[in-house]
């Protein structure tokens, strides 16, 4: 009888230590809140958040010094909510403790940034008391991603207002007087006796400026000129960005000494600005320089523009406007310089971008990034939030057939944001070591499937000419291995037994070029001559005309396969595992190197 209780009390001991540890694990785990907790929109912002690797207890869990029955009473509350069906806002308790426990680090920082004007309001609000969350209540539970998540100036003003306390520029912003002069000394607008400020900040309750009104104080529109009497180094940080310059150097082709972009193909004086006339007797413009912001003297001197500030910055520009014009000449591109444009002037957001970038990027690579296409577009996040952009060098990323890069040492990378990236289930996070995130976030992509670069047609029956392209809206991408390193077609670098690549996806593109005999170097020929007639041949000999060259370059047709990496159009929910693993799968793993026995089992069907 004793052995059988010693037995008992030994196996209750032991459930209950596997209870005890069972219920620690279970709390422990973030997944596993929402179970209990009504807060599915809560966990879901906070997995794409910036602190998706801290744990919803490191900032939430209360301390039993509050009293065990204030708690209790809470739970009991919020269970009580739940079988009224009365929908109530969670009420979440951060401490300042919590908080602190990570960011300790402000109390001791004297300026909130490095060459920052902004005095840091850390010490101060804290010694008041203010509780962290007061300011800095977005960064986490976001539900609309374009918003920002610091506090902006007019928060501070309406709080300083509401406590008396003075809302003087120098009251926040240290060094002032300097700001002006340098302004002045680096040939900027200089301010009359009595200005203040507000003659270019002209908003007192915000950061952001009315820059109509801005501009009408200053003496009004003149072209980009205008823009550097505030911005007096932006022209000579956006000569020498990408988007100016068309080129740079190319960090992930091995050998490739020479700078490499857009410039090569797009910088030449018979492709890049051009006037035909339609049909109707209307007058279209033409050409590469179309997206081209202007400066650097770009394809020549002669044929440069003046830096179009309004393409990027301009809520109501119109690219119709943007439109050739002959100017001492030559043909010149100009901008929408209109009244409506320059009175909607503020940050760039993804329709600006999407001005040039649509073609490119919904077309050519088939993954467009719109609301309907894409997560992140759906969630208003705007283009800067991964292509991060440093005094007008914006942020590439490491593209294979994409060569120049303003700023090639900045990564970007779907886990800058989504730290904690495992999705919780062992077969599926095994896939994180050999596949890229896009390979199954992406779905099917559409645009264009076929090119023809020596053919023209007239497509839309109106007398211009163009390159023969048909589409597909519903293709499969192309998987490769990718190291990160590219040959000099833009080919990607990588195989199955290459520890540092992944499979990426791609889009295929069926391509017939012109190459040049002599030169082995691909030709374009699309010549205002080729816009009017749709005659590859007379485009080049016009080509040759103006390039002032002995004779056309002979040539002959070759049909390549084209790669374009693909990275947008990202869905929330990935493909399915029989997408891939089956006989007729999406992905050619014998392509991508397997054999034998590991081919067949990944062929067949998974259920995860």
């Amino acid at each position: 009888m004793k052995n059988v209780i010693k037995i008992g009390c030994a196996a209750f001991v032991f459930a209950l230590l596997l209870l005890v540890v069972g219920s620690v694990t279970f709390y422990n785990q973030t997944s596993n809140c929402p179970r209990c907790h009504e807060m599915k929109k809560y966990y879901h912002s906070w997995e794409d958040s910036s602190h998706s690797s801290v744990a919803c207890r490191n900032c939430h869990e209360r301390s039993l010094s509050e009293g065990l029955f204030s708690i209790k009473r809470t739970a009991l509350s919020r269970l009580l909510l739940h079988f009224v069906k009365k929908e109530k806002k969670p009420k979440a308790y951060i401490s300042d403790e919590r908080c602190l426990q990570c960011h300790s680090s402000i109390k001791k920082r004297i300026y909130a940034l490095k060459n920052s004007s902004v005095v840091n309001p850390h010490p101060v609000h804290l010694e008041a008391d203010f509780a962290c969350a007061h300011c800095h209540r977005r960064v986490v539970h976001v539900f609309e991603l374009s918003l920002p998540n610091k506090p902006q100036m007019k928060v501070c003003i309406h709080c300083h207002k509401a406590k008396h306390i003075s809302n003087k520029c120098k009251t926040c912003h240290y060094r002032t007087q300097q700001h002006v002069d340098q302004i002045a000394q680096a040939g900027g607008y200089r301010l009359k006796k009595g200005e203040k400020c507000d003659v270019c900040h002209t908003r007192k309750d915000s950061d952001k400026t009315d820059h109509e009104e801005a501009i009408r104080r200053i003496g009004g529109y003149d072209g980009p000129r205008t823009c550097t009497k505030c911005h007096v180094y932006a022209i000579k940080q956006i000569e020498e960005s990408v988007h100016s310059k068309l080129k740079t150097g190319v960090a992930h082709v091995r050998g490739l000494k020479k700078k490499k972009g857009m410039a090569n193909k797009a910088a030449n004086p018979a492709l890049w600005a051009y006037l035909v006339k339609k049909k109707d007797g209307t007058i279209k413009s033409g050409g590469c320089g179309k997206c081209h912001v202007g400066g650097n003297n770009v394809p020549t001197p002669e044929m440069a523009s003046a830096i179009d500030c309004l393409i990027c910055h301009s809520r109501k520009y119109d690219i119709k406007k943007r439109r050739v014009v002959l100017k001492d000449g030559f043909m010149k591109w100009v901008g929408d310089e209109s009244s409506e444009a320059i009175s909607s002037i503020g940050i760039p957001k993804p329709e600006y971008c999407l001005r040039c970038h649509d073609d490119h990027m919904g077309y050519n690579r088939g993954t467009p990034y719109t609301p309907e296409a894409d997560v992140h577009a759906k969630a208003g996040m705007p283009c800067q939030s991964c292509h991060v952009t440093i005094e007008h060098k914006v942020a590439k990323g490491n593209v294979a057939d994409l060569m120049a890069n303003d700023i090639p040492e900045l990564a970007i990378s779907c886990t800058s944001c989504h730290v904690s990236y495992k999705h919780g289930v062992k077969k599926i996070d095994v896939h994180l070591k050999r596949l890229a995130c896009q390979t199954c976030h992406i779905g099917r992509i559409g645009g264009l499937a076929i090119r023809d670069k020596t053919r023209g047609v007239d497509k839309d029956n109106d007398g211009i000419f163009e390159e023969y392209k048909a589409e597909n809206p519903n293709m499969n991408a192309s998987f490769f291995w990718f190291n990160g390193m590219a040959d000099q077609g833009g080919n990607p670098e990588g195989v199955r037994n290459d520890k540092k690549a992944k499979i990426y996806p791609f889009k295929a593109i069926k391509l017939r070029e012109a190459v040049d005999l002599a030169t082995k170097q691909s030709i374009d020929g699309r010549t205002k001559v080729f816009a009017e007639t749709g005659d590859f041949n007379l485009s080049l000999n016009e080509m040759a005309k103006i390039l002032k060259l002995p004779q056309p370059p002979r040539w002959k047709p070759v049909d390549v396969l084209k790669l374009k990496q693909v990275s947008h159009a990202i869905r929330r929910k990935g493909l399915s595992c029989n997408d891939c693993h089956s006989r007729k799968g999406i992905m050619d793993f014998k392509a991508l190197g397997y054999t034998g026995r590991k081919l067949e089992e990944l062929r067949k069907p998974q259920n995860y």
